[in-house]
């Protein structure tokens, strides 16, 4: 196949994937497309899920949350995949910042054995090594990765398979609290629960996911300063009450079992 029907092709399936986010300007999201997308030289996936290039240059994969504490399943699959990708075409979309570890975040392609053009980071998503993270520059993509990652838990694929990537409840914190919390302090995960109050603070709004007789309930805070970007999404917090949502973030177990959310992306409505 040649370079401009890999162009090509890449223009026809990035357009696919394009997801518009109601009430946000086109031109304020970021692109989910073939713009700025160029051909890397692609050296390794490692086993953190970041892509090495050849130039010694590592980028992390965008909207992906992996695991860090590099489970054996993560590191094998890691291997087979940059052996699988070694032959291929490879593109990237990779952002002008860096992280303070020096690395740039990037959307990454390839060309599948089909000669299609597919995205890496859906690719790991729906083989279930890692979970979606709702980055700014992952917003464009936010539907498709979302379904990636859906489709991995649900199929039970991946490190979903044996309950190293889980879906915690939020109306049983004591039973995870007790296994596994003081460890997830500070960690990325998914919890799904019903929102059964709302408490408007100084500063921020709490989203209780237990009643006010329960301790050590999880809860979800949004700071006022953010609460229109929530709102202009249809999320305002008085139209939360008695829903079930799953959210995702950071957990912070400094006053409580608390995730503080500053983007709609982060929240799902999934009644």
């Amino acid at each position: 196949m040649t370079h401009s029907a890999l162009h090509y092709g890449l223009m026809v399936v990035l357009a696919v994937l394009m997801t518009a986010i109601p009430g946000i300007r086109a031109a304020e999201i970021p692109r989910c497309d073939e713009k700025d997308a160029e051909p890397i030289d692609f050296a390794a996936l490692l086993p953190d899920l970041d892509v090495r290039l050849q130039d010694g240059q590592i980028v992390q994969l965008t909207g992906l949350a992996p695991l860090y504490n590099l489970p054996q399943a993560q590191q094998d699959f890691a291997k087979a995949l940059s052996s699988e990708l070694k032959d291929k075409a490879l593109f990237a979309k990779i952002s002008n910042t860096s992280d303070r570890w020096g690395r740039q975040s990037a959307s990454v392609f390839f060309e599948n054995d089909a000669h299609q053009i597919a995205s890496l980071n859906a690719m790991i998503l729906m083989r279930g090594f890692a979970r979606f993270r709702p980055d700014a520059a992952a917003a464009g993509c936010r539907a498709p990765l979302l379904k990636a990652e859906s489709d991995a838990r649900n199929g039970h694929k991946g490190l979903w398979a044996d309950g190293t990537l889980s879906l915690y409840p939020a109306d049983m914190p004591e039973i995870w609290q007790k296994t596994e919390a003081p460890a997830l302090d500070g960690s990325f995960i998914i919890v799904e629960g019903q929102v059964r109050r709302t408490v408007l603070g100084q500063t921020r709004v709490f989203l209780d996911f237990a009643d006010k007789n329960t301790r050590n309930g999880f809860s979800v805070t949004i700071l006022k300063k953010n609460l229109k970007i929530f709102e202009h999404q249809g999320l305002s917090p008085d139209k939360l009450l008695g829903h079930t949502l799953r959210v995702r973030g950071v957990l912070d177990m400094r006053y409580g079992m608390r995730m503080e959310l500053t983007t709609p992306d982060a929240m799902e409505r999934v009644d």
